[in-house]
């Protein structure tokens, strides 16, 4: 067994090793979680530290550095594009200080515990379509938002992979769907109108307790 100081890749593997158990879908699927590869970026031969990736979610980076969260590793990564999806969501981490000098072993019992190691992450995602890697350097502060706005927040294993699936679907991007899902519906509520009998229109409002025949068929 190997003693001494521990280089961020080891760690990362052993964290990457520790997030999989947790989940059955990271399990099951042995490219749903990857740490310390290369080649997961298309067209390009960069390795990301731990990146999460599923059949319908976007994928997300996760970028770790001892002491303070990796920030300008994370941003970097927003942009590129894993098979064929653009990364808009990367999470900053910031390894515990102390843990550079645990062996193999206590890394894993560590990992393995629910509080048994705390991390200091950061968010970021931005709403760029990410067409292709080298848009990430064209990034400005407009289009890129850090959650939490300063600071970090400080958080276990579980905290880590929870955020990794809120990250799947960065808030912005399911604002901008809810928008355009919510004007369809007024569009077809509108149809509706028109073409329904206005007996039929004044029932479903009144069984949905609607003044509005409008309201009423954009809740139907």
């Amino acid at each position: 067994m190997r003693t001494g100081t521990t280089d961020e890749t080891e760690f990362n593997r052993a964290l990457g090793a520790a997030m999989r158990q947790r989940r059955s879908y990271w399990r099951d699927m042995p490219d749903a979680l990857a740490c310390q590869r290369n080649g997961l970026v298309d067209g390009t031969s960069r390795q990301i530290d731990i990146l999460v990736r599923s059949q319908d979610a976007l994928p997300v980076a996760v970028e770790t550095e001892w002491g303070s969260p990796a920030l300008d590793d994370a941003r970097g990564r927003l942009g590129a594009r894993v098979d064929n999806r653009p990364i808009r969501s990367a999470i900053a981490v910031g390894l515990p200080e102390e843990a550079r000098d645990w062996n193999d072993q206590r890394i894993e019992e560590a990992l393995s515990k629910p509080d048994g190691v705390r991390f200091r992450m950061v968010m970021i995602h931005s709403g760029i379509r990410g067409d292709e890697p080298e848009t990430a350097r064209l990034l400005g502060g407009r289009v890129v938002e850090t959650w939490p706005e300063s600071g970090h927040i400080t958080g276990t294993v579980d905290d880590l992979i929870r955020l990794c699936e809120y990250a799947a679907a960065p808030p912005g991007l399911v604002s901008k769907m809810a928008g355009d899902v919510a004007r369809q519906i007024a569009a077809i509520a509108t149809d509706l109108k028109g073409e329904l009998n206005p007996r039929i229109v004044d029932s479903v409002i009144r069984e949905l307790g609607q003044d509005d025949p409008g309201q009423g068929l954009r809740l139907a």
